[in-house]
C-alpha cells in the first residue's frame, strides 16, 4: 500500500512543479552541491516568474566564488553564493560553460 501512496505523491509533486524543475545534474566527484542547489533554486524562481528559464552556470560560482567562505569544488555555502549572486550577478551556462 505505502508503494501506492508514494506514486501518487509522486504524480502530485510531478503535476504541481511541471515546467519549474530543471533536469537534475551530475557535480561528478566535485563538492559543488551548494553551487548546484542555488542555480536550481533561481531556476525554478525563473521558472515561476518568467514562464521559462535559462541554464544558469554553476561553473561561474564555483570558479569565480572565493569570497565569503566558499571554496569552489572543495565546498560552499548556499547563502554565500546567494549574497554573491545577488552583488555580481550570474552567467548563464551558455555564457559561462
Amino acid at each position: 500500500m505505502s508503494l501506492i501512496v508514494e506514486e501518487t505523491a509522486l504524480s502530485f509533486l510531478q503535476r504541481l512543479y511541471q515546467g519549474y524543475v530543471a533536469p537534475i545534474k551530475d557535480e561528478g566527484q566535485y563538492a559543488a552541491c551548494w553551487a548546484f542547489s542555488v542555480t536550481g533554486v533561481l531556476k525554478g524562481q525563473q521558472a515561476k516568474i518568467h514562464g521559462k528559464f535559462d541554464s544558469l552556470s554553476e561553473q561561474n560560482l564555483i570558479d569565480c566564488f572565493q569570497l565569503l567562505d566558499n571554496y569552489g569544488c572543495n565546498g560552499g555555502f548556499m547563502s554565500n553564493a546567494y549574497a554573491y549572486v545577488k552583488v555580481y550577478g550570474l552567467d548563464t551556462e551558455e555564457s559561462y560553460p
